[in-house]
């Protein structure tokens, strides 16, 4: 088959698969047949990482790294913005970018579950030493390098899964995860770097499933080249409504604007007691004035807390929402919170929300705090963020994921933080999902007074 009818039989194939899938779309919401657009897989994110946030109205590199996706699994555009008007421009793109399926194999090889538990991983990364990867690093580098702006194979595999079971075959665990995160990071890096070279546009917004992690998004933060680091609230596919949203208006020259905050989610109702029957409350203090003073003083007694208040936090992070908050200083809660609730890997860090005035004090801020406001860019502790945050930070390299919280964002629970401050001295909690290990962060009223009661954990916070 020559490649000319290969092409033609191939858009074949997509122009059916849109076929059914618009029939699909009308039988069920009854929209026109006429009326549905489809959009690259790519660009959704893209168009995602650009309009949803701080670089909306910059001159931005947009990257999109992910396993799969039409055809491609990574892209580099340069957006710029006149006026309303959003300006696209391709510059680099392909289907060889690796990481995102070693990470897939690596993590079914290592007996975890892929494509979902690669953040397993990258948090084991830390405790491997250099002296002992760095021959399996060399191994995973025989694979793939960057040339310009495009990802090369150097050996392609004829076989990814049999390919990668040889190279890691013998290797400890942590050394298996440390080589793996040393070669993603290196491999960003350098295309990153190159494509900024190109583009001259140094503020940079990144999505796609591997832009979740974080610990390469700290390295990316580092150069020198560039001027910040946008990563917008669940960069992987479960933005890709919006991505799909924000594609079309920038496509058709309509308006697209960022979003404000994340919390765009369920709206807890106000009347929660009226839903709970009264001889479940009989065991439990109600408190319904100064909430948030009562709250902290609890939680600087080393209580451990869960908040379920006003709209759910959008992605896979919590933001105080939906959220189980401790003393960020109290290293016992962490083991009361596994324990409890989480089921958590023993090398898993939690992670903090700090207010913005104090977050300068805390960590070691290359970009404006609002570039870490959902928990998708990782930032280094200062002597201070230590030893205020040693429950909240990776217990090995001392990093943390934090929620850098502003006022307007979230005023309530602005508050709260501000009153445990007051309190301990420390302008920062810790915090990590509502849910039992496993199982979805918590949604409405019912969903977190079943869990609270489950956990036994000492309070809830609710409307």
């Amino acid at each position: 088959m020559n490649n000319k009818k290969r092409i033609n039989d191939k858009k074949k194939i997509i122009q059916y698969g849109e076929k059914i899938r618009s029939e699909v779309i009308h039988k069920h919401l009854g929209i026109s047949s006429n009326k549905i657009e489809f959009i690259d897989h790519s660009f959704g994110h893209a168009a995602y990482a650009y309009c949803s946030g701080i670089n909306n109205g910059e001159k931005s590199t947009v990257f999109t790294i992910d396993a799969w996706g039409d055809d491609i699994n990574y892209s580099c555009y340069k957006f710029s913005k006149r006026g309303k008007k959003i300006f696209t421009q391709k510059i680099s793109s392909g289907p060889e970018f690796i990481i995102g399926r070693l990470y897939r194999y690596v993590t079914l090889l290592l007996g975890f579950k892929p494509n979902e538990h690669e953040y397993k991983l990258m948090g084991m990364a830390p405790y491997s030493k250099e002296k002992y990867h760095i021959n399996l690093l060399n191994k995973f580098e025989r694979l793939q390098n960057v040339k310009n702006l495009k990802f090369k194979f150097k050996e392609k595999p004829k076989d990814m899964y049999f390919e990668i079971k040889n190279i890691i075959d013998g290797n400890r665990f942590d050394v298996i995860c440390g080589a793996l995160q040393k070669y993603t990071e290196n491999l960003l890096l350098k295309w990153i770097k190159n494509c900024v070279k190109k583009t001259k546009f140094k503020k940079i917004s990144l999505a796609g499933g591997v832009a979740m992690n974080v610990k390469a998004n700290l390295e990316i933060s580092k150069l020198n080249t560039i001027s910040n680091v946008y990563v917008p609230p669940s960069p992987d596919d479960a933005s890709q409504a919006m991505g799909a949203c924000y594609a079309y208006l920038v496509k058709n020259n309509l308006p697209a604007e960022k979003i404000e905050n994340a919390y765009l989610g369920y709206k807890i109702k106000k009347n929660i007691l009226k839903k709970i029957d009264k001889n479940e409350l009989k065991n439990y203090k109600i408190y319904k004035k100064d909430i948030n003073k009562i709250a902290a003083k609890y939680l600087s007694k080393g209580m451990i807390l869960c908040r379920a208040v006003g709209k759910s936090e959008f992605g896979a992070r919590s933001l105080g929402n939906r959220s189980i908050l401790a003393s960020p200083s109290n290293l016992d809660v962490k083991r009361t919170i596994n324990e409890k609730v989480k089921g958590r890997d023993f090398w898993m860090p939690f992670a903090a929300t700090v207010l913005d005035k104090y977050s300068k004090y805390y960590f070691k801020l290359k970009f404006t705090p609002s570039a870490y406001k959902y928990m998708t860019n990782c930032v280094e502790t200062k002597e201070l963020g230590y030893k205020k945050f040693k429950a909240a930070i990776h217990p090995y390299d001392q990093t943390c994921r934090p929620q850098i919280i502003f006022k307007k964002d979230n005023p309530e629970y602005y508050d709260l933080v501000k009153e445990f401050g007051k309190i301990s001295g420390t302008y920062g909690l810790l915090n990590t999902s509502f849910n039992i290990h496993g199982k979805p962060i918590v949604n409405d009223e019912h969903d977190a007074f079943e869990i609270f009661k489950e956990t036994n954990l000492d309070g809830i916070i609710y409307p």
